[in-house]
């Protein structure tokens, strides 16, 4: 997943995205709409990296 710098406020970035991880406290399953597509997620309680990359970040959920 990807998220722009600009769409994060800085007590955002501080506290969800600051050590390199992202936390995923609960487990999670929808639905994700993206213009015409719509994708199914499911992304399951854990830790996961961060990439912080020039425009944002890129979070990996394997």
């Amino acid at each position: 997943m990807f998220i722009s710098h600009s769409d994060l406020t800085e007590n955002a970035k501080r506290e969800y995205f600051s050590n390199g991880y992202f936390i995923m406290e609960e487990a999670y399953s929808g639905t994700l709409v993206i213009k015409d597509n719509v994708y199914k997620i499911n992304i399951s309680m854990g830790k996961y990296p961060i990439d912080n990359q020039k425009n944002g970040l890129k979070i990996t959920f394997d």
